[in-house]
């Protein structure tokens, strides 16, 4: 009887395991483009305040750290693309976010200003 038992859970474990091995090969799920466009613009919304964040930063580093590096240099590249970004992307989560979230739409207008 344990043996049967132990031949009926080896059997369970061997259909779980072909199904999960037939549904990873199966075609992905298709992306709902207005969901893509969403995680998107927030996404490059995120990158924006990298870019600030780390910019500033290498500001402070510049005048307090004592590690030899040239962090004007790299603050100068981090908000240059902040600059060059910033109307690309802010542009995005507006078209984006228009008709959505109140609080998204309007931390996209404060940031613009």
């Amino acid at each position: 009887q344990q043996q049967a038992a132990t031949t009926a859970a080896a059997g369970a474990s061997h259909d779980s395991t072909a199904a999960a091995a037939a549904a990873a090969a199966a075609e992905p799920a298709p992306v709902d483009p207005e969901l893509l466009d969403a995680l998107s613009a927030e996404a490059n919304a995120w990158a924006l305040a990298s870019h600030l964040y780390w910019g500033v930063w290498a500001v402070i580093q510049a005048r307090n750290s004592p590690i030899d590096f040239d962090y004007m240099q790299f603050s100068e590249t981090r908000l240059g693309e902040f600059r060059r970004r910033k109307q690309e992307f802010l542009g995005e989560a507006r078209r984006v976010f228009a008709a959505g979230d109140a609080a998204v739409g309007a931390a996209v207008i404060a940031a613009d200003s």
